[in-house]
Protein backbone atom coordinates (compact mmCIF):
# COMPACT_ATOMS: atom_id res chain seq x y z
CA UNK A 1 0.00 0.00 0.00
CA UNK A 2 2.93 2.32 1.06
CA UNK A 3 4.30 1.86 -2.19
CA UNK A 4 1.80 2.81 -4.40
CA UNK A 5 1.30 6.38 -2.50
CA UNK A 6 4.85 7.37 -3.43
CA UNK A 7 3.64 7.21 -7.43
CA UNK A 8 1.23 9.59 -6.62
CA UNK A 9 2.72 11.88 -4.95
CA UNK A 10 5.36 13.13 -7.83
CA UNK A 11 2.86 13.44 -10.40
CA UNK A 12 0.21 15.94 -12.03
CA UNK A 13 0.05 15.58 -15.47
CA UNK A 14 1.08 18.44 -18.03
CA UNK A 15 -1.12 19.58 -20.66
CA UNK A 16 -1.30 22.37 -23.48
CA UNK A 17 1.71 24.17 -24.58
CA UNK A 18 2.40 24.49 -21.00
CA UNK A 19 5.76 22.43 -20.27
CA UNK A 20 8.02 21.95 -17.36
CA UNK A 21 11.94 22.69 -17.68
CA UNK A 22 14.14 19.65 -19.11
CA UNK A 23 15.72 19.69 -15.87
CA UNK A 24 15.12 20.76 -12.25
CA UNK A 25 14.93 20.25 -8.58
CA UNK A 26 12.56 21.43 -6.02
CA UNK A 27 10.94 20.47 -3.04
CA UNK A 28 7.22 19.68 -1.99
CA UNK A 29 4.96 18.59 0.89
CA UNK A 30 2.10 16.12 0.21
CA UNK A 31 -1.17 14.61 2.04
CA UNK A 32 -2.03 11.68 0.96
CA UNK A 33 -5.26 10.03 1.70
CA UNK A 34 -7.05 6.62 0.66
CA UNK A 35 -8.91 4.88 2.65
CA UNK A 36 -7.63 3.72 6.53
CA UNK A 37 -4.21 5.80 5.37
CA UNK A 38 -3.13 9.23 5.66
CA UNK A 39 0.35 10.33 5.23
CA UNK A 40 2.02 13.25 5.27
CA UNK A 41 5.25 13.40 3.04
CA UNK A 42 7.97 15.90 2.44
CA UNK A 43 10.35 15.21 -0.39
CA UNK A 44 13.34 16.45 -2.52
CA UNK A 45 12.40 16.28 -5.98
CA UNK A 46 15.18 16.01 -9.19
CA UNK A 47 13.90 15.53 -12.40
CA UNK A 48 16.40 15.45 -15.98
CA UNK A 49 14.72 14.54 -18.76
CA UNK A 50 12.67 11.28 -18.59
CA UNK A 51 14.33 10.20 -15.20
CA UNK A 52 13.52 11.49 -11.47
CA UNK A 53 14.43 11.11 -8.35
CA UNK A 54 12.77 11.60 -4.95
CA UNK A 55 14.20 11.28 -1.50
CA UNK A 56 11.07 11.34 0.65
CA UNK A 57 10.09 10.87 4.36
CA UNK A 58 6.18 9.64 4.87
CA UNK A 59 5.01 10.42 8.15
CA UNK A 60 1.89 7.80 9.11
CA UNK A 61 -0.81 9.02 11.75
CA UNK A 62 0.19 7.22 14.32
CA UNK A 63 3.66 8.89 14.05
CA UNK A 64 5.62 6.05 12.14
CA UNK A 65 8.03 7.70 10.29
CA UNK A 66 9.38 5.89 6.68
CA UNK A 67 12.27 6.89 4.55
CA UNK A 68 12.67 6.17 0.97
CA UNK A 69 14.07 6.93 -2.35
CA UNK A 70 12.32 6.49 -6.08
CA UNK A 71 14.03 6.44 -9.07
CA UNK A 72 11.21 6.76 -12.17
CA UNK A 73 12.17 5.88 -15.79
CA UNK A 74 9.38 7.43 -17.55
CA UNK A 75 11.22 6.68 -20.71
CA UNK A 76 10.90 2.88 -19.86
CA UNK A 77 7.83 3.09 -17.91
CA UNK A 78 9.40 1.39 -14.55
CA UNK A 79 9.96 2.99 -11.14
CA UNK A 80 12.86 1.70 -8.05
CA UNK A 81 11.76 2.08 -4.32
CA UNK A 82 14.21 1.67 -2.58
CA UNK A 83 13.40 1.31 1.10
CA UNK A 84 15.47 2.28 4.71
CA UNK A 85 17.17 -1.24 4.74
CA UNK A 86 18.53 -1.37 1.48
CA UNK A 87 15.54 -4.03 -0.50
CA UNK A 88 14.88 -2.38 -3.58
CA UNK A 89 11.42 -3.26 -5.24
CA UNK A 90 10.36 -2.30 -9.07
CA UNK A 91 6.97 -1.70 -10.33
CA UNK A 92 5.53 0.41 -13.70
CA UNK A 93 4.73 4.07 -13.28
CA UNK A 94 0.77 3.93 -13.31
CA UNK A 95 0.23 7.61 -12.67
CA UNK A 96 1.94 10.47 -14.59
CA UNK A 97 2.94 13.64 -14.03
CA UNK A 98 5.26 16.57 -13.34
CA UNK A 99 8.15 17.03 -15.09
CA UNK A 100 8.37 14.16 -17.94
CA UNK A 101 5.61 16.02 -20.22
CA UNK A 102 3.55 18.84 -21.46
CA UNK A 103 -0.05 20.00 -20.35
CA UNK A 104 -2.85 18.47 -22.75
CA UNK A 105 -4.85 20.77 -24.69
CA UNK A 106 -8.37 19.44 -23.32
CA UNK A 107 -7.15 20.98 -19.80
CA UNK A 108 -10.12 23.72 -18.65
CA UNK A 109 -8.01 26.77 -17.69
CA UNK A 110 -8.50 29.63 -15.37
CA UNK A 111 -5.83 32.51 -15.17
CA UNK A 112 -4.96 34.14 -11.86
CA UNK A 113 -1.98 35.33 -9.59
CA UNK A 114 -0.14 35.30 -6.62
CA UNK A 115 0.40 38.64 -4.68
CA UNK A 116 -0.45 42.37 -5.46
CA UNK A 117 -0.10 45.42 -6.94
CA UNK A 118 3.25 45.67 -8.93
CA UNK A 119 4.34 41.89 -7.63
CA UNK A 120 1.58 39.93 -8.35
CA UNK A 121 2.54 36.87 -10.60
CA UNK A 122 0.67 35.58 -13.33
CA UNK A 123 -0.40 32.38 -12.68
CA UNK A 124 -2.90 29.21 -14.27
CA UNK A 125 -4.85 26.73 -12.79
CA UNK A 126 -5.43 23.32 -15.29
CA UNK A 127 -8.40 21.03 -14.67
CA UNK A 128 -8.07 17.55 -16.00
CA UNK A 129 -9.54 14.54 -15.83
CA UNK A 130 -7.12 11.49 -16.67
CA UNK A 131 -6.75 7.93 -15.45
CA UNK A 132 -9.86 8.06 -13.62
CA UNK A 133 -8.92 11.01 -11.64
CA UNK A 134 -9.57 14.92 -11.42
CA UNK A 135 -6.75 17.14 -11.19
CA UNK A 136 -6.25 20.59 -10.26
CA UNK A 137 -2.82 21.81 -11.11
CA UNK A 138 -1.48 25.70 -10.56
CA UNK A 139 1.63 26.96 -12.33
CA UNK A 140 3.79 30.19 -12.34
CA UNK A 141 3.24 31.28 -16.05
CA UNK A 142 6.69 31.89 -16.69
CA UNK A 143 8.09 28.32 -17.04
CA UNK A 144 5.32 26.60 -16.14
CA UNK A 145 6.56 26.02 -12.81
CA UNK A 146 4.54 23.60 -10.38
CA UNK A 147 2.91 25.81 -7.03
CA UNK A 148 -0.03 23.09 -6.44
CA UNK A 149 -1.54 19.80 -7.20
CA UNK A 150 -4.54 18.25 -6.01
CA UNK A 151 -6.31 15.33 -7.17
CA UNK A 152 -9.05 13.12 -6.43
CA UNK A 153 -9.98 9.38 -8.27
CA UNK A 154 -9.92 6.04 -7.58
CA UNK A 155 -7.17 3.32 -7.21
CA UNK A 156 -6.79 0.32 -8.91
CA UNK A 157 -7.83 -1.36 -5.43
CA UNK A 158 -11.14 0.04 -5.58
CA UNK A 159 -10.04 2.64 -2.89
CA UNK A 160 -10.84 6.35 -3.07
CA UNK A 161 -8.29 8.75 -2.98
CA UNK A 162 -7.49 12.55 -2.34
CA UNK A 163 -3.83 14.15 -2.62
CA UNK A 164 -2.68 17.43 -2.79
CA UNK A 165 0.84 18.51 -3.16
CA UNK A 166 2.64 21.80 -2.46
CA UNK A 167 6.11 22.90 -4.51
CA UNK A 168 8.40 25.03 -3.24
CA UNK A 169 12.26 25.63 -4.28
CA UNK A 170 11.60 24.47 -7.43
CA UNK A 171 14.80 25.62 -9.77
CA UNK A 172 15.28 24.70 -13.42
CA UNK A 173 19.07 23.13 -12.85
CA UNK A 174 20.25 19.73 -14.06
CA UNK A 175 20.73 17.56 -11.20
CA UNK A 176 24.21 16.48 -9.85
CA UNK A 177 24.54 12.76 -11.66
CA UNK A 178 25.28 11.28 -8.52
CA UNK A 179 21.94 12.08 -7.23
CA UNK A 180 19.85 9.98 -10.54
CA UNK A 181 22.30 7.23 -10.46
CA UNK A 182 20.73 4.12 -8.97
CA UNK A 183 22.38 2.16 -6.43
CA UNK A 184 23.30 -1.75 -7.49
CA UNK A 185 20.51 -3.08 -5.69
CA UNK A 186 17.89 -1.86 -8.02
CA UNK A 187 19.35 -2.96 -11.00
CA UNK A 188 19.46 -6.50 -10.23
Amino acid sequence: MMKSCLVLVLFPVFISGCCPPKAWTGKNFANYASGKVHLEILQDVFYDNGMMTVHQNLTSDDGTLTRQTIYLNYLTGIQYVLNGDGRCENSSITFTGVGESCIPDNATISKSYIGAGANKIPTTMFRLIGNGFLTYLSVIDNGCVPLMYETTGTLPTGDGLKLTVEYFGVVAVKPDAKIMKMPASCMM
